[in-house]
């Protein structure tokens, strides 16, 4: 039965050559370009808060990133995007502070 496993495993690892696999992370990396055009949150970061002024970024059940000011009750998305700056980090739209993340 293991023979059988390691048996379908290998075969499979052949079926996918390093074209295929080429394609595929151009074809995700396609996607991901055309969701954040959409303003849909990718997953590739984690979501963003400003220290400084109180906006938030939050997502909807459809997957759309939105921005928010975290001091008021109801959450109304401002329009605003923290832009990615070329150290890494991001910047706030709204008062340009400079936002660090956790994973940066």
């Amino acid at each position: 039965m293991l023979g059988d496993a390691i048996s379908c495993q290998n075969i499979l690892m052949e079926d996918r050559t390093p074209a295929e696999l080429h394609a595929l992370a151009h074809k995700l990396t396609e996607l991901r370009g055309k969701a954040r055009e959409l303003d849909l949150f990718t997953d590739d970061r984690e979501l963003l808060s400003c220290v400084s002024c109180g906006l938030l970024e939050d997502v909807t059940v459809g997957g759309v990133l939105i921005t928010y000011d975290g001091e008021r009750s109801e959450v109304v998305d401002s329009g605003l995007r923290f832009s990615e700056r070329q150290d890494g980090h991001f910047s706030c739209p709204r008062c340009s502070a400079r936002v660090v993340t956790t994973r940066g």
